[in-house]
């Protein structure tokens, strides 16, 4: 489900703001405040979208954008199979997205689903904070669930899968095979993980050489999807 409401002004001036939950008590109803995981996603926006900032006033993200798509409706537009460019092109926003909500605001995404990826040129952004956890304060290299997902990503990796106990602590290289299995579904219209089942690394090899053209992207894809998180690379290509 979409967590953003979108308004488009002018000819390429657009307004972004997270849907909140209403409170209802006896007097009024009211929305509950935008959280932090929230206002840390639009922060990473605006270090990456150039013309954006964020309205705390108003909690609300402007951006400039000639053209914008979510990524269900650029993946149609683009036949449901996106070239080397623009796969690489998503690689490296989503990863630099991902790496200045660690750095800077000490979180990770853990996982995607594509209705929250956004569009705005030719640059790729995640707006959602469902699927954002805060790193652990003694271990940066990992984040901890505390509660029971409602919903799993629709690109997760192995150990989000097959969680059977909370709390969990899960390593932010979660993230790397989240990517390189949306990745793959933008290139072959497939998904590698589907409900429970969990493909061995060579079933994934197959359908790599089988369905991909690249060979840079295979060997990129191949470092993102070890089943062992520790092993685990992102060599941006």
């Amino acid at each position: 489900m979409c967590e953003y409401e979108l308004h488009r002004e002018c000819s390429n001036y657009y307004r972004l703001k997270f849907k909140l939950e209403p409170i209802t008590n006896k007097q009024s109803i009211s929305n509950k405040p935008i959280t932090k995981n929230q206002i840390n996603i639009i922060h990473s926006i605006t270090k990456i979208l150039h013309n954006s900032y964020y309205n705390k006033d108003t909690a609300t993200l402007h951006f400039v954008a000639g053209e914008f798509n979510t990524l269900p409706n650029y993946l149609k537009k683009k036949g449901f199979q996106l070239d080397e460019k623009q796969s690489i092109q998503m690689i490296s926003d989503l990863y630099k997205q991902f790496s200045i909500l660690v750095n800077d605001y000490k979180c990770c995404i853990y996982g995607f689903d594509a209705e929250n990826i956004i569009v705005v040129d030719d640059t790729f952004v995640f707006v959602s904070s469902n699927y954002i956890l805060p790193l652990q304060s003694t271990n940066t290299n990992s984040v901890t669930l505390f509660e029971p997902l409602v919903k799993l990503p629709y690109f997760s990796s192995p150990e989000i899968i097959q969680l059977t106990t909370i709390p969990a602590t899960i390593s932010i290289n979660s993230f790397y095979y989240s990517l390189a299995s949306l990745i793959i579904y933008c290139l072959t219209n497939k998904y590698i993980l589907e409900g429970n089942d969990i493909k061995s690394e060579q079933e994934i090899k197959e359908i790599m050489n089988k369905n991909i053209k690249f060979g840079k992207l295979i060997w990129f894809l191949e470092k993102c999807l070890h089943l062992d998180p520790n092993q685990r690379k992102c060599f941006l290509i």
